[in-house]
């Protein structure tokens, strides 16, 4: 089963995020300021604890469709999941304006005592609101990887990036600010949602119109339908917990210039976990698909070269940042106070590795319906995550807010292999191991890059460097996973 379409406009979105969420940062750094920046940081963060709100349904949508022997089954499915998520997010809607209305929430809460905090907290109400009324819609998105079409929901996913510089080049032409950007933004992004939501429903009536031999038996249960995604649901405030939560931690403790610092640098090895996630998101429904075929093969191959894939690039980004991480900022950001030291770098690349395995293996369970570990181990996750943060904050500043991040993960890797071993072995054997020999390869590399302060060079070495350093690499880990160039097509199909 071909899977090349799905890869292109998945990378091509990357490419897209890439020049709007990275290239154009110190423009937006110049325009909003450090402090508005960094309120933006966190408005977003708050939204991701929002993004709760579809309760795992999207989630829940790609697997139990992909799962479906009789693909005719989606419409109903679809309808079935639409109307739970329309009754979760009037009951939000109604419990946010009860809280207002009490004065629960308050700028002060979110703001801390920024004299900016009033017009911060209206921008996090707008965007609260776009998003509600946006969560119905992005359904659509689980429904094209679903049916076999997940290049649909990249398209889109392109469209609604581009929504952003559009936003900000009419508020920069106006000389609006943050709060415009935000309500522009999210209008353009709602109407992008309804086009891919009208376009899902004209697929779904097709494929239901033309084979209408239904087996209601096959149609799960709105019971099982809440049991599934309560699961995604919890997963979901686990991965909050560990992704949105250190720069509400560093904004408590420190200033909010401190949280641009962090989140830059988060965003950094942000990319790197899109570029590998999105190889997991688009097997996801794949895995799904073997499973119900019984096609062990396929299924154990998709997932080790998920693994060894996603291990190779969270290695060459480690390596490439390490060694360039001061030029990045600089050039990024025009301003060398927002760097953050070279060993926030080591820390961040490192926990960029060990997330790559984790991301690779939850998406597989994820994919055959084992919901259950992915769930416990996020929660673990999260917890010690933001436990060791807390503590280490005080002494070592952001860089213990990173340290809290990665043993939170490192936890999470080794519990996640234990329950592999325990649980799915039986069905395909665990590529722990081969993960470990790669990471230990890259982390080889960066220590030397380390001792030897490759860092300090001037550019021009630092550049022939990382030529040769990666070039060695590669031959490495091709000889230590005896892979033929020959053989590479066999990774995208």
């Amino acid at each position: 089963m071909l899977k090349i379409r799905d890869f292109v406009t998945s990378y091509l979105s990357i490419l897209i995020s890439i020049v709007t969420n990275f290239l154009l940062v110190p423009v937006y750094l110049k325009y909003f300021g450090s402090d508005d920046y960094g309120a933006w940081i966190l408005v977003n963060s708050f939204v991701q604890y929002l993004a709760l709100a579809n309760f795992g349904l999207p989630t829940t949508l790609t697997v139990f469709g992909a799962n479906l022997k009789n693909k005719s089954l989606i419409y109903i499915l679809y309808r079935k999941c639409l109307r739970l998520i329309f009754f979760i997010i009037t009951a939000i809607l109604l419990v946010g304006l009860a809280l207002l209305y009490l004065k629960f929430l308050n700028p002060q809460f979110f703001f801390g005592t920024s004299t900016k905090s009033l017009y911060y907290f209206n921008s996090l109400l707008i965007c609260f609101l776009l998003y509600l009324l946006r969560s119905p819609l992005q359904l659509s998105l689980s429904i094209f990887s679903a049916v076999g079409k997940g290049y649909l929901s990249k398209i889109y996913e392109i469209i609604a990036n581009v929504c952003w510089p559009l936003a900000f080049l009419f508020v920069y032409s106006i000389g609006y600010g943050l709060l415009g950007y935000i309500l522009l933004a999210g209008i353009l992004m709602l109407i992008v949602s309804i086009l891919s939501f009208v376009h899902s429903h004209i697929i779904v009536n097709k494929i239901y119109f033309i084979h209408q031999d239904i087996d209601i038996d096959e149609i799960p249960s709105n019971k099982i339908i809440v049991k599934s995604s309560s699961g995604f649901f919890l997963i979901s405030i686990g991965a909050s917990l560990v992704w949105n939560t250190d720069n509400i931690v560093i904004a408590k403790f420190l200033q909010i210039q401190d949280v641009t610092i962090y989140a830059l640098t988060f965003r950094i090895y942000t990319l790197g976990f899109v570029i590998f996630s999105t190889i997991n998101n688009i097997l996801m429904p794949y895995y799904g698909i073997y499973k119900s075929q019984n096609n062990l093969v396929l299924l154990k191959k998709s997932y080790n070269n998920s693994v060894l894939l996603s291990s190779f690039l969270a290695i060459i980004i480690w390596i490439s940042t390490f060694l360039f991480s001061k030029e990045i900022i600089i050039f990024w950001t025009k301003d060398p106070n927002l760097y953050g030291g070279r060993y926030l770098f080591f820390i961040m690349g490192f926990y960029g590795v060990i997330l790559s395995y984790i991301s690779s293996t939850a998406v597989l369970f994820s994919g055959i319906k084992i919901i259950r570990i992915p769930i416990f181990l996020t929660f673990i996750e999260g917890i010690v995550n933001l436990s060791m943060s807390v503590v280490l904050i005080t002494k070592l500043k952001i860089l213990g807010v990173a340290i809290g991040t990665l043993i939170g993960a490192t936890i999470n890797a080794i519990l996640i292999s234990y329950f592999f071993k325990m649980i799915v072995n039986n069905i395909i054997d665990s590529s722990f191991l081969t993960f470990i020999k790669n990471f230990l390869l890259g982390f080889i590399i960066i220590l030397i890059l380390l001792f030897f302060r490759f860092d300090a060079y001037n550019f021009i070495f630092k550049l022939y460097s990382i030529i040769f350093i990666l070039l060695v690499y590669v031959f490495l880990f091709s000889k230590l996973n005896s892979i033929k160039p020959t053989e590479l097509k066999s990774f995208f199909t």
